[in-house]
């Protein structure tokens, strides 16, 4: 493998400007799908009614999009956010520092995990 395809697959690796940054989607339907087998080594039928019923389900939502539901947000999450997006923009403007930047997220971090 060439020197330039390597680095050209390594940049693909960095995911800093991307949307979606991690797995968390992957892991979150294991997660779902694990809670609605019920078990950990299920078998063949249980694991096709578990498909049946993921159809079922996910008709259901689509129809439900489709007609302009949408999902409710999170009042935390969506004020956490906003005071990161608030620290940020400050630190933008020059009115606050790095140093207190990272102050400021640090104690939003601190907080969410008392």
């Amino acid at each position: 493998m060439s020197k330039v395809k390597m680095q050209k697959d390594i940049k693909a690796l960095y995911v800093s400007a991307c949307d979606k940054r991690t797995n968390n989607v992957c892991e979150g339907y294991h997660s779902r799908m694990n809670n609605r087998m019920h078990r950990n080594h299920p078998n063949i039928w249980c694991f096709i009614r578990f498909l049946q019923n993921e159809e079922k389900w996910f008709e259901c939502v689509s129809i439900q999009w489709a007609g302009g539901a949408t999902r409710k947000k999170n009042t935390r999450t969506t004020m956490t956010q906003h005071r990161i997006n608030t620290l940020y923009n400050r630190h933008a403007n020059n009115v606050i520092s790095t140093s207190e930047l990272l102050m400021g997220l640090s104690h939003l971090v601190a907080k969410k995990a008392k």
